[in-house]
C-alpha cells in the first residue's frame, strides 16, 4: 500500500491528509475513495487508513488499524558540515534517512563554504520522501544549521566521535567498541576540520577516528561513517 506522512496523526479515528500528501494522493498517484493507505507520524506509528472521501481539496480517511514500529536501540546523530553543492547535501539526507539516521545537524566550521540554506522546508520534504520511500515509519530531526563549538557544547552522546583528515593519532571506527544508547559522528566540510577544531573536540571527549586510507567527500564519509556506525551498533 502507499504510504503517507502526518505529523499530528494519534488518536482519531476519522482525519483530513495534509494538504501536500493529499494532492500526492489525488494528482499524482490518482487514487480513489475505497482505497487503502498507510499512514505514519514519522514517530514510529503506523496507521492502516480507508479513502473515504477523495475530491479536488480533501482527502479524508478513516483508520482501519494501528500498528506501532520499534525503535533502534542506538541513536545516532550525523553533525556534518554544509557542502559547497546543497544538492550533495540532499542526497546525503536521502541516503541517510534510508539507511537509519534518527539526528542530522547540518555544521558549520572555519573551513566551510557554504553556512546557509535559502530554502530549509526543502530538505525536510526530502526527509519524509526518503522516510516513506524506505517504509520507514521514523523522520529524521533535522536541527537548524550549527556552528561546530556550539554542537560541541551541547552534545550528550554516550560516544562522540569526529572524523578528519589531519596526521594525527586516530582510531580505526571498525575497531571500535561502540557502546551506550546514542552515538555521534562530525563531519566536516570540503576544507576538512582545522587543527584547533580537532583539538577542540577532543577536548570535550571527541574521539577521532579514521573511516580508511582513502580521501572521501564529504556526503560519502558521512554515509561510510553512518553505514559502519550503523552496523556495528547492531552487533
Amino acid at each position: 500500500m502507499h504510504r503517507f506522512y502526518q505529523h499530528d496523526l494519534d488518536q482519531q479515528e476519522s482525519f483530513l491528509l495534509n494538504q501536500l500528501e493529499a494532492h500526492h494522493l489525488l494528482k499524482v498517484l490518482r487514487l480513489t475513495q475505497g482505497s487503502k493507505v498507510v499512514v505514519t507520524n514519522g514517530k514510529g506509528l503506523l496507521a492502516t487508513c480507508l479513502i473515504e472521501q477523495a475530491d479536488k481539496k480533501n482527502v479524508q480517511l478513516s483508520v482501519l488499524e494501528r500498528n506501532f514500529e520499534k525503535k533502534a536501540p542506538v541513536s545516532i546523530t550525523m553533525a556534518v558540515a554544509l557542502t559547497k553543492s546543497l544538492d550533495r547535501y540532499t542526497w546525503f539526507l536521502e541516503k541517510a534517512c534510508e539507511i537509519g539516521v534518527d539526528q542530522i545537524v547540518p555544521i558549520v566550521s572555519q573551513n566551510s563554504e557554504r553556512k546557509k540554506i535559502n530554502n530549509p522546508d526543502r530538505l525536510q520534504k526530502v526527509l519524509i520522501s526518503a522516510m516513506k520511500q524506505s517504509q520507514s515509519a521514523f523522520l529524521p530531526k533535522l536541527h537548524p544549521i550549527t556552528r561546530l563549538n556550539e554542537f560541541l557544547e551541547k552534545d550528550v552522546s554516550d560516544f562522540k566521535l569526529i572524523a578528519h583528515c589531519q596526521n594525527s593519532t586516530k582510531k580505526r571506527l571498525t575497531h571500535l567498541p561502540l557502546k551506550g544508547d546514542a552515538i555521534s559522528l562530525l563531519i566536516g566540510p570540503e576544507g576538512d576540520f582545522t587543527d584547533k577544531e580537532v583539538q577542540l573536540a577532543e577536548s570535550n571527549q571527541v574521539i577521532a577516528v579514521s573511516l580508511g586510507k582513502k580521501r572521501l567527500r564529504v556526503e560519502t564519509a558521512a554515509l561510510t561513517g553512518l553505514i559502519i556506525i550503523d552496523t556495528l551498533s547492531q552487533g
